[in-house]
């Protein structure tokens, strides 16, 4: 699974830029996994037929697709072959790549880029699919995206919004929303509701997939679970692999090391 760093104009906007081609068995279900980034992904030689793990029957196709913050799995349905590249785009990266602020892609919103202000477009897609290598496929995709850069963006969130954002990751996911409101001088009531606006979650629910993702980084490190339900925050071992599940549709102990997709070990068929 190539990978490289975007260009350094895009620092703090993309995270790396991650390539998959995979032969997947027809009819196979993966899991794609929450996080507090927002997901594209640019489909090659076939679309992507994607739904949600509450409505497994049910999916769209897409070959640029944009997807909001959501804690619960997306279901991507496999049908012989995965092939394109996937972004992570801090809320800043929505902001000025795809022209909207992250809580405009909406909870549980699958979108195509034709749809958003900014984003790739079907002849950027098709000239990622035709590049002959990885490394040209990169190349163009800076290209595309330092060319959405250069393109009259929003303006950011209020202040004290983008704070609240930043001490959540900061702590983990472990300062309740009573604190959090206070430490940016906003009502718990206020800030809920522009928290929810500017990134499509509430606080509480951000702080879950923040503490999600300690608890993921901390397991691949190797650590015992109880060890990193105590480090991450939960209550207990059993606190830990609940939430996990909810998250991922896996229970801890059966999640792959990759990022992509994970298998289901009860696919579903085609939505």
């Amino acid at each position: 699974m190539p990978q490289r760093a975007p260009h350094p104009a895009l620092r703090g906007l993309v995270r790396a830029y991650d390539g998959y081609d995979e032969s997947v068995p027809e009819g196979a279900v993966h899991h794609g996994i929450p996080s507090t980034t927002a997901t594209v992904i640019l489909a090659f030689g076939e679309p992507l037929d994607v739904g949600w793990l509450a409505t497994p029957r049910r999916s769209d196709i897409f070959w640029a697709l944009a997807s909001g913050l959501h804690d619960a799995p997306a279901l991507v349905h496999a049908h012989g072959r995965l092939h394109g590249i996937q972004l992570a785009l801090s809320p800043a990266g929505v902001r000025r790549l795809l022209g909207l602020p992250m809580g405009g892609l909406g909870a549980f919103s699958l979108v195509e880029h034709g749809e958003l202000p900014l984003g790739l477009r079907a002849d950027d897609v098709e000239r990622l699919a035709a590049a002959p290598t990885w490394a040209a496929r990169f190349d163009a995709l800076d290209a595309a995206l330092l060319s959405a850069l250069a393109q009259p963006g929003g303006h950011g969130p209020r202040s004290e919004v983008g704070r609240a954002w930043q001490l959540l990751r900061a702590s983990r996911g472990r300062l309740g929303v009573r604190e959090l409101a206070g430490r940016v001088g906003m009502s718990e009531r206020h800030l809920g509701s522009c928290f929810r606006a500017e990134f499509g979650l509430s606080p509480k629910r951000v702080a879950r997939l923040r503490r999600f993702e300690h608890a993921d980084a901390l397991r691949r490190r190797g650590i015992r679970l109880s060890d990193v339900a105590t480090e991450a925050g939960y209550a207990d071992q059993s606190h830990l692999t609940r939430d996990w599940r909810a998250l991922t549709g896996h229970p801890p102990t059966d999640t792959a090391d990759f990022r992509f997709v994970q298998e289901s070990p009860h696919p579903t068929g085609q939505g």
